[in-house]
């Protein structure tokens, strides 16, 4: 979407393929070159994000959540969607001291970065480990039970931005009490 005349025709698609009905769905992709942004056609499904991958060694759990973090100040979390590779894949990608890497972190944690989104698993599910699956039977079902309310709830970041070391997290509202906190350090 380069031009005035490419936005509107593409518009006018969009538009077309929702006359369909309500079980109609785009997913829309900001990540690369001359594409839409993420405050137009939110309205139109869900915005894929970024790309952040560890074979080129430039995804860290916590600038996804920064990422998460930034944005949902701004749109609501349900129209974006945010990945999580396999954090035990090319760890020669990155520095072995490094203490951001991937593989240091556990999948639930992983997972917690991007579930108050529209998480993607970015990954060869059956290349994880039997401890990489493990880890994410504790999360995923409580995810599970909870993500039409989330879809539904105001979320608002709490603490510091996300860097690594700082504290972090959201508060997830249903009207004006607060109902669940989910916090990372």
């Amino acid at each position: 979407v380069s031009n005035p005349e490419e936005k509107q025709r593409f518009s006018e698609l969009l538009e077309k393929i929702y006359s369909f009905g309500k079980d109609v769905s785009v997913q829309l992709d900001v990540t690369l070159n001359l594409r839409t942004n993420y405050l137009w056609g939110k309205e139109f499904g869900t915005v894929f994000v970024e790309n952040r991958y560890t074979h080129t060694g430039v995804y860290f759990p916590h600038r996804t959540l920064k990422n998460v973090w930034t944005i949902g100040k701004y749109i609501p979390l349900s129209k974006l969607q945010f990945e999580i590779p396999d954090p035990d894949r090319n760890p020669d990608k990155y520095d072995e001291n490094d203490i951001f890497a991937p593989k240091n972190y556990d999948m639930d944690y992983l997972f917690a970065t991007v579930m108050l989104s529209n998480p993607l698993f970015w990954m060869e599910m059956q290349n994880l480990s039997e401890k990489r699956k493990e880890e994410l039977r504790r999360i995923v079902p409580v995810w599970k039970e909870m993500r039409d309310f989330l879809g539904k709830a105001d979320i608002e970041p709490v603490g510091d931005k996300p860097s690594g070391r700082s504290h972090t997290g959201f508060i997830i509202r249903k009207g004006k009490k607060a109902k669940y906190l989910l916090l990372f350090r």
